[in-house]
């Protein structure tokens, strides 16, 4: 298991664990294992979508617009793709782009990214700081390219602080034996998506926590301001915020083995 926690806006990391117990093992998980983040990575597909309301795309696409849930077939560079919903279940009725991420529903998401171009979705996923793939594929949508916890908390901070991505920093300042600062690190910051944009995605996370596939949180007893996404490749993910902080929790095996939860 890893876990880190940034300061959103200043990117300090307040807490980092990178393994369950250091005696046995020194790989820092958070910082050094790259591991496919699954349905966490969503977000950046819904967000790209809402941005079609300034991209040249003709089809706008809002928090309203209709998909199907349903089994669907996909063609890409003349090779069929068909996604699978989680446990293969399907509600074959019309859901709104909202309730696509609430439900974390694979097919609608492949859908969306489908409609809007993979390499677009990558392309802003890079602006947040996750690592760029030399080609894009549809199952990208479905977080299969990958990155490492730290890197996914640093690309939450652009939902957390409304558009604009922070860099982590592990150290404040270094100073001589005398107290004297010899080097001060600041956060590289850099702007990933506009502010409605990502208040707008902010809504759609609430409601992921409040009755989506994060509910737990609030059945044991969590009353906090929050928002987040969960997320199951082989391994078991949460990536969460509130105004001030970003957390993201990894839960899997080193071999990659299937978690299985």
């Amino acid at each position: 298991a890893a876990l880190v926690a940034m300061n959103a806006r200043t990117g300090e990391i307040v807490a980092m664990v990178g393994g369950r117990d250091y005696g046995k093992s020194q790989l820092n998980r958070a910082s050094e294992a790259l591991r496919q983040p699954g349905s966490v990575f969503k977000p950046f597909v819904y967000a790209t979508a809402l941005n079609t309301a300034y991209d040249s795309m003709a089809h706008v696409i809002t928090p309203a617009t209709i998909y199907k849930d349903e089994p669907k077939t996909f063609t890409y560079d003349n090779q069929e793709y068909s996604p699978g919903n989680f446990g293969d279940s399907y509600s074959n009725a019309p859901v709104t782009l909202r309730d696509g991420l609430v439900h974390s529903l694979n097919v609608v998401t492949v859908d969306v990214a489908m409609e809007i171009t993979i390499g677009r979705v990558m392309n802003l996923a890079s602006k947040a700081g996750l690592p760029r793939p030399a080609r894009a594929y549809p199952a990208m949508a479905l977080g299969t390219s990958e990155a490492t916890p730290l890197q996914v908390a640093s690309a939450y901070t652009s939902f957390a602080t409304l558009g604009s991505r922070t860099s982590p920093v592990a150290i404040n300042r270094i100073t001589t034996g005398s107290g004297v600062t010899i080097a001060a690190p600041t956060p590289e910051k850099n702007e990933v998506m506009r502010p409605d944009v990502a208040y707008v995605m902010t809504s759609f996370m609430k409601d992921v926590v409040n009755r989506g596939t994060a509910a737990k949180v609030r059945a044991r007893g969590f009353k906090g301001n929050v928002a987040g996404k969960t997320g199951t490749s082989r391994d078991g993910w949460f990536a969460g915020y509130t105004p001030d902080l970003v957390c993201v929790v990894w839960v899997g095996f080193d071999d990659g083995s299937q978690l299985g939860l």
